[in-house]
């Protein structure tokens, strides 16, 4: 293509089907540990159970028997196998800024440092909810489904 130039083309594979076991609305992994994180009395165990239930005849997630019993799974990505340990998913997903933090954010006298705790407690901030209905607090994985969205 360019002269003097050696270059192989390089094929990426399609990662239609890791991205939807990872992000679908409702039956992605994200999805599912977002709706664990806000139900009560919920557990790692739970987490893996309902996503074992949901994503076991994915053609991109290995399961088996003793995975599923040490609380593990795998994602087939495109380089490879990756096995993914479920210790601390829940609680990791529900990592949230203090609401007393927003509040002092808020609080203050400064016009962008409020803004930080409008943006932080899922408040008014530009691109928040204007529809009346109370929000939910963002966790990890929908911000990380947001950006995968952005992407």
């Amino acid at each position: 293509m360019f002269p003097g130039i050696e270059w192989d083309f390089v094929e990426f594979p399609d990662n239609k089907e890791v991205l939807d076991l990872i992000d679908k609305k409702g039956s992605g992994i994200l999805s599912i540990v977002t709706d664990q994180s806000r139900a009560p009395r919920t557990t790692d165990k739970t987490f893996v159970e309902a996503m074992y239930k949901q994503c076991e005849k994915h053609p991109r997630f290995i399961n088996s028997a003793l995975h599923k019993g040490k609380g593990q799974f795998i994602i087939s990505h495109y380089a490879g196998n990756v096995m993914y340990d479920s210790s601390g998913f829940i609680e990791k997903n529900k990592d949230e800024t203090p609401r007393g933090a927003s509040a002092l954010l808020e609080s203050s006298t400064k016009d962008f440092v409020q803004l930080l705790g409008k943006i932080a407690s899922g408040g008014d901030a530009p691109g928040a909810n204007t529809s009346g209905r109370s929000k939910k607090r963002p966790t990890l994985g929908s911000q990380f489904s947001a950006q995968l969205t952005d992407l």
